[in-house]
């Protein structure tokens, strides 16, 4: 009676579906051939290898290895020589091992392992070849392409998705300086005498933020002591002289806008016979007509007595609309004037800025959808392994991804990026897993919890022995990155923006490990729309921000269809998401801000539940994640504060770790040594992420798999990694 082996190996490659495998022919040579051959001898020293599954705590997901490297010999040896003598180290060779049931209802041999020839690291020694079996298929040149760019096509793309980019409000900033009136710079300086409305000089100096053409400013181009043109004023129409010394001009023809004025002038005063004050005003009038509109009061000085004097600065800051074509001039006078013994001023100096909300100018941006995007790199990694993702397919379809050329409106623009900065974008924003199905070759990209099946049981270990636990210190952190890459703006705007880099103090001061949960794109929308206004089709320009990748949130359904003699003319958009929240106070313009879901603080109660698992049992004790820092503080050091349904969110404040979720597994590893189960192999291909159960002098302990192996030429006894499960009673650890 023959002995049944327990393994088979196998070397074979793939052509068109169909499965080649290698042998040596009766003449020593290397062939293949489309009928099942195993190899004749066994690598030496296959007892002593060992089937393991590893969970790591980037993708949180437990993959399959086999533990290398592996001595060959005899026929196994030749082949080897022979492919990496005609292929070199890239040579095509799968290592497949089948392993028999062994059992009166599976007497057969099922799948055990396979993976690829590494012939990078081959070595022919006398009487065999040392090579290094790797993971084989999807997830070998996952490793081997993690970091490398591909270009993914945004507008020429079939799936691509309009986005309506209707404006942000941003800030331009335009500084005034005035001269001193008259100029004479002598210790005591010369007074004049007013009667009537005056005009100091003011000269345009910079302008800082951004401005989309409609406001044009200039000096009034006046140097002498003061022009005194009450008259003109009272017929309420400005006279040639008068009308060219405006110093801001919208020139818009359709739109108005609001102008804050603000700054101040030092200004001396000697009083004539009669009390007096020092009024500051705003002119408005049509520029093509004259026609005074509006005497806008700016402020007040102090009230002088008659014949007394003095040097006071009047302050100003107050807002005037401004309509299509109309201007501003910046004028003076005194209260009670007098004929014969006027009053008489000096100013000293004059500082003024006008400050107004602009919008870059509409236009429609082609994005992609995040699976589509997950789907065309899974493709240029392994063309047959499948992507699935129900997180982002059908729960996150509204965050989608443009690139800087895109914004600008370039026709042939790519989004560049890699599978290691998209799935570490998808985590920060969505705290994510990523599994790999091996027997049926899927991808999955899905919410970090699935990768911690509580609800399942899938292991009973029973009673074990040598159970040894201890801390999961590589997971736990004492700093907290989160949000985005820091972007300098400029220094008008950009102050309110939200969505930046974020750091945060634990409770934890023994552990110094940070955690970084920063996005590799950016979701700025000031950075957008600075892309936008700068560099909209201007197809030579080179930008440090053309080759970044940019996340969009928009509405679910399509707003309308794009109009004829535009790019993607009657395909569908989508207008940007402004809607499902209340802001209380940090944003410039809450009407037309965007991208708020993707703040900091919003990626942190996403991440809550495995925050509170690595910090457990901080939540029990009062434990807080302290602010820091920030990429960027306003000036009033005010912050966002806004309202999602039932929650209140406090950008940049310290957060109490009970606000956020509840753990889903506990900080705590647990080493055991028990006997495998004869079905491990099956029970690890269907649902790996499923608990186990476990009993330690009676008392049970619940943990998910971090490490585990199958050594079946040796004793079945194992020592198996687990990481604690909720349902684990913790007072049990206590013995």
């Amino acid at each position: 009676m023959s002995r049944t082996v327990m393994f088979k190996y196998y070397f074979r490659f793939d052509v068109a579906g169909t499965w080649h495998y290698y042998y040596v022919d009766g003449s020593g040579d290397v062939q293949d051939t489309t009928t099942k051959t195993a190899l004749v001898f066994a690598p030496k020293g296959w007892e002593k290898k060992a089937l393991k599954w590893e969970r790591g705590f980037i993708y949180h997901g437990v993959f399959q290895t086999f533990s290398i490297p592996l001595e060959f010999v005899e026929d196994a040896a030749t082949i080897l020589r022979y492919l990496y003598v005609n292929y070199g180290t890239e040579g095509k060779c799968e290592f497949y091992i089948e392993r028999n049931g062994n059992t009166a209802a599976n007497p057969y041999y099922d799948p055990y392992y396979y993976g690829d020839i590494d012939f990078s690291r081959y070595s022919d020694k006398e009487d065999f070849v040392v090579a290094e079996v790797m993971e084989g298929g999807f997830m070998a040149k996952l490793k081997a392409k993690e970091n490398t760019n591909i270009e993914i096509d945004v507008n020429d793309s079939p799936d691509r998705v309009w986005v309506n980019m209707d404006g942000l409000e941003v800030i331009a900033l335009f500084r005034f300086s005035g001269v001193e009136q008259p100029v004479d710079n002598v210790t005591s300086p010369t007074y004049v005498e007013v009667q009537d409305v005056n005009m100091p000089t003011v000269f345009w100096f910079l302008t800082e933020g951004y401005s989309n053409g409609d406001i044009n400013p200039k000096g009034n181009d006046f140097l002498g002591p003061f022009s005194n043109m009450w008259q003109e004023f009272n017929a309420g129409i400005i006279s040639l002289s008068m009308g060219s010394k405006w110093f801001i001009h919208n020139t818009s023809d359709t739109i108005s806008y609001n102008y804050r004025i603000y700054g101040k002038i030092n200004i001396g005063t000697i009083a004539g016979p009669l009390s007096t004050k020092c009024r500051l005003r705003l002119l408005r009038f049509k520029k093509d007509t004259g026609t005074i509109l509006q005497n806008h009061l700016l402020a007040d000085g102090i009230t002088y007595s008659g014949l007394t004097s003095g040097t006071e600065y009047i302050e100003f800051d107050s807002t005037i609309a401004v309509g299509p074509n109309e201007c501003l001039i910046f004028n003076l006078f005194y209260t009670n004037p007098t004929v014969g013994s006027p009053h008489k001023t000096h100013i000293f100096s004059l500082e003024m800025n006008v400050q107004i909300l602009n919008k870059v100018k509409q236009s429609y941006v082609a994005c992609r959808r995040t699976f589509d995007v997950f789907n065309e790199l899974v493709f240029n990694i392994d063309p047959t392994t499948l992507p699935v993702s129900t997180l982002l397919s059908t729960t996150q379809v509204t965050k989608v991804l443009s690139s800087g050329d895109a914004l600008r409106g370039l026709e042939k623009a790519k989004l560049k990026t890699n599978v290691n900065d998209f799935y570490k974008s998808m985590n920060a924003v969505h705290n994510t897993c990523m599994k790999f199905d091996k027997p049926n070759n899927r991808i999955y990209i899905e919410a970090k919890a699935e990768a911690y099946d509580e609800a399942t049981q899938i292991i009973d270990l029973g009673e074990v022995s040598n159970f040894v636990s201890y801390p999961l210190t590589e997971e736990m952190f004492s700093k907290l990155k989160i949000g985005f890459p820091d972007v300098k703006i400029d220094d008008v705007n950009g102050k309110d923006d939200v969505n930046i880099l974020q750091e945060y103090q634990s409770p934890l001061i023994r552990v110094t490990n940070e955690k970084d949960l920063t996005s590799a794109y950016h979701s700025s929308m000031y950075e957008i729309e600075m892309q936008r206004a700068n560099l909209t089709g201007k197809k030579l320009a080179d930008a440090a921000s053309d080759n970044e990748v940019f996340w969009i949130h928009i509405e679910d359904v399509p707003a309308g269809v794009i109009p004829a003699g535009l790019p993607g003319a009657g395909e569908d958009y989508y207008n940007l998401e402004r809607g499902g929240y209340t802001v209380s106070q940090g944003l410039i313009s809450i009407a037309t801000a965007f991208n708020l879901y993707f703040s900091p603080k919003t990626s942190m109660f996403t991440h809550g539940n495995w925050i509170n698992s690595m910090l457990y049992p901080q939540i029990n004790l009062g434990g807080e994640l302290t602010f820091q820092t920030s990429s960027k503080t306003q000036d009033n050091e005010e912050y966002l504060i806004w309202t999602v349904g039932p929650l209140t969110i406090y950008e940049k404040k310290t957060e109490a770790l009970a606000d956020l979720a509840d753990p889903i597994c506990y900080p705590i590893v647990f080493e055991v040594d028990t006997l495998i189960p004869q079905n491990i192999l099956s029970i690890l291909a269907s649902n790996p992420y499923g608990k186990f159960k476990c009993k330690f002098k009676g008392r049970e302990r619940y943990g998910f798999l971090l490490a585990a192996s199958d050594e079946p030429a040796t004793e079945p006894k194992q020592t198996y990694k687990l990481l604690c499960s909720i349902s684990t009673d913790l007072e049990n650890l206590i013995v």
